[in-house]
């Protein structure tokens, strides 16, 4: 090929950088900077949270200890771990759901309230709290006193009556199976039983009572499926009121005489359900919080079961240690209207729908063995779908600090346990937070190249007309280490780097004359170090799209043996050393771990030409451009400060059907052998590069964090070699060109997800397209570099390779993609000369940064 100008570099060094800042940044939705608490007046805390784009949020006060502010689809966080918070707000995290929304959960000291909150002058988002005034303690003359506890049979049902001195508010608590029924006076009573009840009455079997200290409990012990049917206040206005159960079979319970009974009596406590009112209820004002949407999202090692309904409401939540099930009792659902997820997920393998009830809708889940419900929580304010979140997990100990007890049918009810139910909590581990550090400070690491060249070469031979321009083509493997510092200023990166390293690869050209003459050359390609600036941007929490522009210098060493006088390809033995170099190019890094990340990068290296005039009157100008796709890892010292890499990471990846278009760099090489006329023989190896564009589409879909898919490759324009031989005695000029056109490949691209939204994938699978083959020559019967005629065959090869692919928001993905095509043993023979042949390899190397849109 004839040596390229220094603007067609340029060209190419513009092209590679369009693509690169076209990258839709919109992808990134709404961005939060910082969290600022101001605690400059204790008594009123100030929350600042710092947005990119003014967003009217909504705040939500979940219960006297927790705050929640709903973010919309897409938000992402760059705030430091390092910001601090004190003081009566607690703490504070930031929960992401499958569907890009997220909260962020504020725990607080119950003294605080919610002043006000809204967007500020600035744009950024504003909530303040302000102390709440201690109610006044009424303190009792007489303190409460429970005189006794009497136990009979009414109607058939069984009746227990408590006989007081005063009328007091209880909270009364069911376990789901209805073996025990809790009563919780809101004062701690003293307690004189005149005697203790031994004997099992209807279904009443023993009662105990417990106190931990700040409160006193009455349990009851009962047959199973016991329901309190009635509770009511008797004689209120006496120096003895009386509070009644009564306890039977059938569900429901109800409210007597209003005129008779302090409605404030008996209420739920918050977190607890409890069958007390709320059949009355939905009966006189028909069914509320019927599901809409149900959603399964892998969080770490929790499973996530969210339910999404047209009204406030928690649903009795019931477990089966034995059957590894877990039942949620949900209103008379018509299951055809609920939107439901396509697969299963983490610790839910599969689940069945219970419609044999009339009033009610079992959802059952079949759930892995140790499967424990280690939190539920219902999420609802003005303008939000409500949001009724159930936490899965075998550490049956661990429960998600802003999340509220476990269901109470596996509680025992014990004086320790009573305690449990309300302080049990342990920090929670799963989430995205801000943006992780990928590339910020000082790093290190290596990476595993694979190289192909393209060597533009022009000789002259003795001042003849004897000249060959031929396009040489290194091809192989090697290795780099680097170190470098970066700057991360908002979601933008900026850093320097210095890498070294060497290359394994020659290319040999062997050429036999008629004469017998034998010429043997080779080329290599050793050290080389490279500095550079990384130039880029985060396309998702943990992922940074980066351009790369700096200066390389390269060792190259020549090696010719021949028989006799002059060279064919180059002269003797010459040494290139620190041959300089223009650097440019795209990359993709993930982070793998807290210290590690991993980098899949294409780069460029334009080096200067140079001239060669031997004593034998050779005159060689050479110019080299090398393409090298390099795999690394690198390592941070310092954790990068960011998210849980414990996240939700099925859901981070979108499967279904879905197209693209990607663009690139191409580098192609023919391994090429002649056999000419008489005993003419050639082999070697030649190369072109050229920028490319294409198209792709397929279909995902994945199990758990394995992905496969199928996928349609095409490329949109073509790739071709071309060398120019011209010969002396006779003058001969010969011309040979190799194009490679329609390319399209079918592949199968197995993934795994690594990181939240971010995976790394191979590739395997069939690729075609068309080689036009021409050869052009002054004189057919001189001609020793070329075969004839012209032609275009139909090839057929194999495609490998692979990338990284990243979602910069649920439907839309960047990936990095590396894949080579070897055809081989393609044979060309010239009809008009006997005994001319040519057989052709060809290895196609292709380089590109894609987009891809995801349907479902």
């Amino acid at each position: 090929m004839l040596i390229k100008t220094y603007g067609g570099v340029v060209k190419k060094i513009l092209f590679l950088l369009l693509v690169f800042f076209l990258v839709p940044w919109y992808a990134y939705g709404l961005r939060v900077t910082a969290l600022a608490i101001n605690n400059d007046t204790p008594d009123k805390p100030f929350v600042t949270i710092h947005l990119d784009s003014p967003q009217d949020l909504k705040v939500e006060n979940i219960d006297s200890e927790t705050f929640v502010v709903h973010f919309p689809v897409q938000t992402q966080w760059s705030q430091k771990k390092s910001d601090i918070f004190g003081g009566l707000i607690k703490s504070f995290t930031y929960v992401p759901y499958g569907d890009g929304t997220g909260d962020l959960v504020f725990k607080v000291s119950d003294t605080l309230k919610l002043d006000q909150f809204g967007l500020l002058k600035n744009q950024n988002f504003g909530i303040s709290f302000q102390r709440a005034l201690q109610p006044e303690k009424v303190i009792f003359e007489n303190p409460l006193v429970i005189n006794n506890i009497r136990v009979g049979q009414k109607g058939g049902n069984t009746r227990v009556v408590l006989d007081m001195n005063r009328v007091v508010d209880f909270v009364l608590k069911e376990n789901p199976t209805g073996t025990k029924i809790i009563l919780i006076p809101n004062e701690k009573p003293q307690w004189k039983p005149k005697m203790s009840i031994d004997q099992p009455v209807g279904r009443f079997k023993k009662y105990t009572v417990y106190d931990n200290g700040n409160e006193t409990s009455i349990e009851l012990s009962v047959v199973t499926d016991t329901k309190v049917l009635q509770i009511f206040l008797v004689d209120q206005k006496t120096p003895n009121p009386k509070l009644v159960l009564d306890l039977g079979s059938d569900p429901g319970i109800q409210i007597l005489d209003t005129q008779t009974i302090n409605k404030d009596a008996i209420h739920e406590k918050e977190g607890i359900f409890t069958e007390d009112l709320t059949a009355a209820k939905e009966a006189a004002e028909g069914q509320k919080g019927l599901v809409k949407k149900m959603d399964i999202i892998s969080q770490g090692d929790d499973t996530i079961l969210r339910l999404e309904s047209d009204s406030k409401k928690e649903y009795k939540v019931v477990e089966n240690t034995y059957l590894n099930q877990v039942v949620i009792h949900l209103p008379k659902t018509d299951w055809k209207d609920v939107m439901v997820p396509k697969k299963k997920g983490g610790l839910i393998q599969d689940y069945t729908v219970d419609q044999s009830d009339p009033v009610e809708t079992k959802l059952v889940l079949s759930v892995q063995k140790g499967t424990s419900v280690i939190g539920k929580k219902v999420f609802s304010s003005e303008g939000t779908t409500p949001r009724f979140i159930i936490y899965l997990n075998q550490n049956a100990t661990k429960t998600p600090e802003w999340l509220v007890e476990e269901t109470t049918e596996k509680t025992s009810y014990r004086d320790r346990d009573l305690e449990a139910i309300e302080s049990t909590r342990l920090t929670h581990r799963g989430g995205i937070s801000p943006y992780m550090s990928v590339g910020e400070g000082f790093y290190v690491g290596v990476q595993l190249d694979q190289l192909a060249t393209q060597t533009s070469s022009h000789s002259t031979m003795n001042g003849t007309t004897s000249t060959r321009q031929l396009s040489g083509d290194n091809f192989g493997g090697g290795g780099h280490a680097y170190l470098g510092y970066g700057l991360v200023q908002g979601r933008f990166y900026e850093g320097l780097e210095l890498r070294a390293g060497g290359y394994g690869v020659e290319e040999k050209t062997s050429y036999t004359t008629t004469a017998g003459n034998i010429y043997n050359s080779t080329s290599a390609i050793n050290f080389s170090w490279d500095a550079s600036l990384r130039l880029g941007g985060y396309i998702s929490p943990t992922t940074l799209l980066y351009g790369r522009i700096g200066a390389a210098a390269t060792n190259f060493s020549y090696d010719e043996q021949s028989t006799t006088g002059g060279a064919f390809i180059f002269p003797g033995i010459y040494s290139a050393n620190s041959r300089t170099g223009f650097v440019f190019g795209v990359g993709v890094e993930s982070a793998l771990t807290d210290q590690l990340s991993l980098r899949l990068e294409g780069t460029q290296i334009n080096y200067q030409p140079f001239q060669y005039n031997s004593s034998t009157g050779l005159i060689k100008k050479d110019r080299n451009i090398l393409n090298q796709v390099s795999l690394g890892v690198s390592y941070k010292p310092s954790p990068m400060a960011g998210p849980s890499l414990e996240s939700e990471f099925e859901d981070s990846i979108q499967t279904g059907f879905y197209f693209g278009f990607d663009t690139g760099i191409g580098n192609m090489m023919n391994v090429r052998e002649l056999d000419g006329k008489g005993s003419i023989k050639y082999k070697g190896q030649s190369g072109s590069t050229e920028p490319l564009w294409g198209i792709f589409t397929g279909y995902s879909y994945n199990i758990g964090r394995f992905f496969l898919s199928g996928e349609f490759q095409g490329n949109l324009n073509s790739i071709q070699i071309q060398e120019t031989f011209v010969s002396t005695g006779p003058v001969t000029t010969e011309t040979y060109s190799n194009k490679l056109k329609n390319v399209w490949a079918l592949t199968a691209r197995p993934g795994y997800i690594f990181n939240h939204g971010t995976m790394g994938y191979g590739r395997l699978g069939l690729m075609g397209g068309s080689l036009v083959h021409k050869a052009s020559f002054s004189s057919s019967t001189s001609r020793q570099f070329t075969s004839g005629p012209n032609s275009t065959t139909y090839v057929w090869g194999v495609r490998a390779g692979g990338g990284l692919e990243v979602f910069m928001n649920p439907n839309v993905s960047l990936r990095a993609d590396y894949t080579i095509d070897y055809v081989p043993h393609l044979v060309f023979k010239d009809p008009t000369v006997g005994g001319v042949e040519e057989k052709v390899s060809i290895i196609n190397n292709q380089f590109k940064i894609g987009l891809a849109y995801t349907l479902d």
